[in-house]
């Protein structure tokens, strides 16, 4: 698993944190 900063941005990103 080395792509754990990877996922991080993109739940930042997603729709649902925005709402």
């Amino acid at each position: 698993m080395s792509g754990g900063q990877t996922y991080l941005p993109i739940l930042f990103a997603s729709p649902h944190s925005a709402g």
